[in-house]
C-alpha cells in the first residue's frame, strides 16, 4: 500500500476498529477478482506475440532516441506494445472535432468496427454512432461493443446488450452490476479504443457522451482531447481490444485475421509511435511508469492537460 492509502485505513480501522479490520482484509483478499485476472493475465501472456517487435524499427529508435528506447523496451516487456513506423496521428483538441472525423471513419467501415468504452450514454453522439453501427451491422460488418458496467447504475438499462444484440451488435459489459459482494466492482475499465478495419483507430479522453461534445453542460464546457492513429501501430490497438473482449468470451479467437493484409493510407508520418494501455487486472502501473519518465526526461517544458486533476503522492 502506499503512504496515503496507508493513512486512510489507519483513519478507518482507529474510528471503527471491528469494521474496519474485517473491511480491510476483505478488500486485501480480493474475492471475485482473482479469477479475472488471471484469466486476462493468461490471454496476453497467448497473445503478446501476434506483433513481434521489428528489429529494423527498434534500432532506428535506439539510435534516434536513446534513452526513450529504454523506455520502449520497458513497455514491450510489459505487454505486446512494440514501436511502429509508418504510422500517422492526427491530434484533435476537442470531442467536437474528434466526433465528426469519428463518422466519417465509421461510415466507411467494410470489415470490422471494435469500440471499448468506459461511458456510454444515449443522446446526441451515441444515437448518431448506434445508427450508423447498425447500418454496418445489417451490412455483415463486425461489430462489437463494449462498456463498463457503471453505466447500468444510472446511464444504461441492464438488458442494453440484448437490444443491441437484436440489432446485429454484439455487446459485453465489463463488471456488470450482480446481486452479490465483491471486490470486482474496484477495478474499472476506463479505456477509450476505436478499431476499424484495422488500419484506423481513435484513442483518448472522449467517452461517448453528450457532455464530451458540449451538446450537454454538465461542469461548463468540457475540454477533452483525442487521437486518430492510421497504419502500422493500430495493429496493437486491435490486440488491446480482442485481449479485453475475450476475457469471459468461450472459444478461440483467431487475431490474425484481423491483424494481416490491412491496407491503409499510405500518407505516414516520420517518427515512431508506441501504442500501450492499461487493463483493470495489471497489478504494474505501466501508464504511470511512462508518464513519470517521460517528465522527468523532459529538458524544455512539459505540457499537460486534463479534465480531471486529483493529486496523490506520485
Amino acid at each position: 500500500l502506499n503512504p496515503t492509502a496507508k493513512i486512510t485505513w489507519l483513519l478507518v480501522i482507529m474510528l471503527l476498529p471491528v469494521f474496519g479490520v474485517l473491511l480491510f482484509l476483505y478488500t486485501q483478499s480480493n474475492i471475485g477478482h482473482r479469477a479475472l485476472k488471471k484469466w486476462l493475465h493468461d490471454i496476453i501472456e497467448e497473445t503478446k506475440e501476434c506483433i513481434p517487435q521489428e528489429t529494423a524499427v527498434m534500432e532506428h529508435f535506439s539510435e534516434e532516441c536513446p534513452g526513450a528506447a529504454s523506455l520502449a523496451r520497458y513497455m514491450h516487456r510489459s505487454g505486446c506494445y512494440p514501436v511502429f513506423r509508418q504510422t500517422a496521428v492526427t491530434y484533435f483538441p476537442s470531442g467536437e472535432d474528434k466526433f465528426q472525423e469519428m463518422l466519417q471513419q465509421l461510415e466507411a467501415a467494410e470489415h470490422f468496427i471494435f469500440m471499448e468504452y468506459f461511458i456510454v450514454d444515449e443522446g446526441v453522439m451515441w444515437g448518431t454512432i448506434l445508427e450508423i453501427l447498425a447500418k454496418k451491422a445489417a451490412e455483415g460488418v463486425d461489430v462489437r461493443v463494449m462498456y463498463d458496467g457503471t453505466c447500468e447504475f444510472s446511464l444504461l438499462p441492464h438488458d442494453y446488450p440484448k437490444r443491441l444484440r437484436t440489432l446485429g451488435i454484439k455487446c459485453k459489459v465489463f463488471s456488470p452490476v450482480a446481486p452479490f459482494i465483491s471486490t470486482h466492482y474496484n477495478y474499472r475499465d476506463h479505456r477509450k479504443i476505436l478499431v476499424i478495419d484495422g488500419h484506423t483507430a481513435f484513442t483518448g479522453g472522449v467517452n461517448l457522451a453528450d457532455e464530451y461534445i458540449n451538446q450537454k453542460e454538465r461542469f461548463g464546457h468540457w475540454k477533452d482531447v483525442a487521437v486518430k492513429i492510421t497504419g502500422d501501430a493500430v495493429r496493437s490497438f486491435t490486440v488491446m481490444y480482442l485481449q479485453m473482449w475475450n476475457v469471459s468470451e468461450a472459444g478461440e479467437e483467431k487475431y490474425e485475421k484481423y491483424l494481416k493484409n490491412i491496407v491503409y493510407d499510405t500518407r505516414v508520418h516520420d517518427g515512431f509511435v508506441i501504442p500501450y494501455g492499461e487493463t483493470p487486472t495489471r497489478s504494474s502501473e505501466v501508464a504511470k511508469t511512462v508518464y513519470a519518465s517521460m517528465i522527468q526526461s523532459a529538458s524544455k517544458y512539459v505540457h499537460i492537460m486534463t479534465p480531471y486533476f486529483i493529486v496523490d503522492r506520485e
